[in-house]
């Protein structure tokens, strides 16, 4: 073998190993990458966590089954303005500090059967609530932000679970080109339907 091979497959194979090791293949999960936004994985949890309280699991698959926290995601990133997206992030950073400042728990921490009630409690919240304050004098969180976070991602529950592909086939099938007009007609209550069908 001549020296410039050699020296060759010496440099592919220590780019090789040094490649390898800079490569986690841990059990460590990354977050939703987004375009906008710059979300953690704690984020991320608690979105999920919050969708399923909001329309939780029943007769019919949940909000979290049905994966609908990925679509408040894609809504907050694609359809609001910078200043909402700063509005929403605060506002999900905040929910955990004020929990603990009222209940002395984070949202995870929260039995399942209260948490509907912690989100109502949150919206319900006074404007002039005392915001506890931080060593320089800065509110620890804005309770504002959070109540727009709880609000907007409530919205984009409910439009992302009526709008999943499950719902749309399953329980209100949609027909992309409506077929012929039948005219009046009495209404089943009993029956599922889909006004855009």
């Amino acid at each position: 073998m001549d020296r410039r091979t050699a020296i060759r497959n010496i440099a592919l194979a220590t780019g090789s190993v040094t490649l390898l090791t800079r490569c986690g293949f841990g059990e460590e999960r990354l977050p939703i990458a987004l375009n906008n936004l710059k979300v953690s994985v704690e984020q991320e949890d608690l979105l999920k966590e919050i969708v399923s309280v909001i329309i939780p699991q029943t007769d019919l698959p949940g909000a979290e089954s049905l994966e609908v926290h990925n679509f408040v995601w894609v809504m907050a990133d694609d359809c609001m303005d910078v200043k909402d997206q700063d509005r929403f992030m605060n506002g999900i950073g905040g929910v955990n500090k004020l929990l603990k400042h009222t209940r002395g728990q984070s949202f995870s921490e929260i039995e399942p059967a209260v948490r509907s009630e912690v989100l109502t409690e949150i919206v319900s919240f006074p404007a002039d609530y005392a915001v506890p304050e931080d060593r320089e004098g800065n509110p620890e969180f804005n309770l504002a932000d959070i109540q727009y976070f709880v609000g907007q991602t409530k919205r984009f529950t409910i439009e992302g679970f009526m709008d999943s592909e499950y719902i749309m086939t399953e329980v209100m099938p949609y027909k992309l080109v409506p077929g012929p007009a039948s005219g009046c007609l009495k209404v089943d209550p009993a029956k599922r339907i889909n006004i855009n069908g």
